[in-house]
């Protein structure tokens, strides 16, 4: 996961402009490659892009007003996040927490 620095307020449009390049056909015919984007309400003025190496970031962001190039940073690892599909949404992004069973209590 990566975070980008995204416009305050512009987060949504960010990412409806990512997932309208992603959809469009590219004129070299190499598609992006971003796995997901993720706007967490409690961290405004960034969006995570889920992508394996940096340059795909890059990729992705390029041409996109909203979010600033070259202002972005690896955040999590991939074995913190998990997806998971239930009945009621197809996918879900956790995190993975440790539980204290004595203490009763997440990290």
């Amino acid at each position: 996961m990566w975070l980008v620095r995204c416009m305050r307020g512009r987060e949504k449009n960010a990412v409806l402009d990512l997932m309208e390049k992603f959809l469009k056909p590219r004129k070299d015919g190499v598609p992006l490659q971003i796995k997901s984007v993720v706007i967490l309400e409690g961290v405004p003025g960034y969006i995570y892009v889920e992508a394996i190496k940096k340059v795909h970031v890059q990729d992705a962001i390029v041409g996109i007003s909203a979010l600033e190039l070259g202002r972005y940073k690896q955040e999590v690892r991939r074995p913190h996040w998990k997806k998971i599909s239930t009945d009621l949404s197809p996918t879900i992004l956790v995190r993975k927490v440790l539980f204290h069973d004595t203490h009763r209590s997440a990290l």
